[in-house]
């Protein structure tokens, strides 16, 4: 069996063909293709999943994929293995630690010079810089 990977199509379907698992795979060019989409569970289909679950009673309206990956039978059919949809059509949960959440969320926000990582940060450099200049007088200045 051949994998196939396509890129940037449109994927749609009808009420029965939809409920039957049937999607039709649009070409740029105008061409179009039937692709079997079973149901899945595995985490790497989420695309294909989202694509392929059965909630769409009104069939699927044209959605647009940015990678395809399907498996031609040797009968000529194909079957969905797994779908990239475009990033604002996926939902999904984020999880970052909150400072990160917040500066990304706030990036127009100007940052302010005394926050507390910059201090510690720039009170760490000093104290290393202190200490050579500490040593540089004690140490190699008496023997110049």
């Amino acid at each position: 069996m051949t994998t196939i990977s396509l890129t940037n199509v449109t994927v749609s379907s009808d009420a029965n063909s939809h409920a039957q698992g049937w999607l039709t795979v649009q070409f740029s060019n105008g061409y179009s293709i039937q692709a079997y989409c079973p149901e899945s569970s595995d985490n790497w289909a989420q695309g294909a999943r989202q694509l392929c679950k059965p909630g769409h009673h009104d069939g699927l309206a044209p959605t647009q994929v940015d990678e395809l990956l399907m498996q031609a039978a040797d009968d000529g059919s194909y079957v969905v293995l797994q779908a990239t949809l475009p990033k604002a059509a996926v939902p999904m949960t984020y999880a970052r630690p909150a400072d990160e959440h917040v500066y990304m969320e706030l990036s127009h926000k100007q940052q302010s010079v005394f926050s507390a990582d910059f201090l510690a940060i720039a009170a760490i450099i000093f104290g290393a810089l202190y200490g050579l200049k500490w040593l540089f007088e004690k140490y190699l200045l008496p023997k110049l």
